[in-house]
């Protein structure tokens, strides 16, 4: 028999936030010693990371976030594998250099949709 009580659900739940994903696991594995950041201020505005589980709305919040003009990117950029293939690319050496140039190629990203006309950025795909 399952127990189903709110406590035995709020341990699980306890139990899984404490644990590495397998998402952590494998950009931990790849920036062995290199995933924490101890500096200053990097960004000039806030850094916004919207965490989700599966199903849970996050697409449609990160639509709405981006519909308020106030926000930008909110793409799918701590998968592992975006992670990985960036990481090759580019020849970052640490996550945090990984974190600092999403950032940076998100802002200057919205500033060029910024410039673009209206009727050309409402014909873009989401």
């Amino acid at each position: 028999m399952t127990d189903n009580s709110p406590i035995n659900m709020i341990s699980h739940i306890q139990h899984a936030m404490n644990s590495p994903g397998v998402h952590e696991q494998q950009i931990s594995a790849l920036y062995p010693g290199a995933t924490h950041y101890e500096g200053g201020q990097v960004f000039d505005k806030p850094l916004v990371v919207l965490a989700f589980t599966n199903r849970s709305g996050s697409n449609l919040l990160a639509d709405y976030m981006l519909g308020t003009g106030q926000f930008v990117g909110l793409g799918e950029m701590l998968n592992y594998d975006m992670v990985s293939n960036v990481k090759h690319r580019r020849g970052l050496e640490s996550f945090p250099e990984y974190m600092l140039k999403m950032g940076k190629a998100m802002t200057r990203e919205a500033s060029q949709r910024a410039s673009e006309p209206a009727s050309q950025r409402a014909s873009e795909p989401a």
